[in-house]
Parts: structure tokens; C-alpha cells; sequence
């Protein structure tokens, strides 16, 4: 039986790489996504020895190289 998509998408002790994408489209967004993308490195760092890789795409900067 195949491991139910949530299972295959989790983060576990053998998980090498994560991509956690989050979209925002309201006035206010430039400045959320900023604080949503600190937040979340830094619960990165403090959960994981781990320095996080993160950006913000927009129309200006449309790509992001992902992975070592």
C-alpha cells in the first residue's frame, strides 16, 4: 500500500532538503511575507542545526536556485 501523500511530503530525521512555499497577494503582503519568511527560519534554526536559504520572489527577482 502506497504511504498517503502527507506522509510522503513530511519532514523526518532522514530529510535532507525543504521547499516551503507561501503566496500573498493583499496590500500589506511585501511586509508579511518578509516577517513569515523570518519567522520561519528562525523556528528552522532553532528546531534543526540548519542555516535557511529563503526569498522572496516577485516580479522583479522571479527565481530562486533551491538546493546546495
Amino acid at each position: 500500500m502506497d504511504e498517503p501523500q502527507s506522509g510522503l511530503s513530511a519532514v523526518q530525521s532522514s530529510t535532507t532538503a525543504v521547499l516551503i512555499v507561501a503566496e500573498a497577494m493583499h496590500g500589506m503582503a511585501s511586509s508579511d511575507m518578509r516577517q513569515l519568511t523570518e519567522a520561519v527560519a528562525d523556528e528552522l534554526a532553532a528546531a534543526w542545526p540548519t542555516k535557511p536559504a529563503a526569498t522572496i520572489l516577485s516580479q522583479h527577482a522571479s527565481s530562486f536556485t533551491f538546493g546546495p
